[in-house]
């Protein structure tokens, strides 16, 4: 499966949900178009994830590399000790 992460994109929807476009910090806004443009030559690519907005990809591979370390131990019936009641 193959996904997008945008960050914050310029369609319809933040005026429908209230919040217009144009209230945002216009540097962190991406345009639908080079979303989609960059969104497809990651899936021509193979990248399981496209993070258009990201430019230092070697910190998603960080992150993900991170979280593959963490898939066993996401599920245990023991609660995490950090979480364990103070007594």
């Amino acid at each position: 499966m193959q996904a997008v992460l945008p960050g914050a994109t310029a369609p319809d929807f933040w005026a429908i949900g209230g919040l217009p476009v144009e209230s945002l910090d216009a540097s962190i806004v991406t345009s639908v178009e080079d979303l989609v443009d960059a969104a497809l030559l990651g899936f021509e690519r193979g990248e399981e994830v496209s993070t258009s907005s990201l430019h230092a990809g070697e910190k998603w591979d960080a992150y993900e590399a991170a979280r593959q370390a963490m898939a066993g131990q996401l599920s245990s019936n023991i609660t995490a000790q950090r979480y364990a009641a103070a007594h």
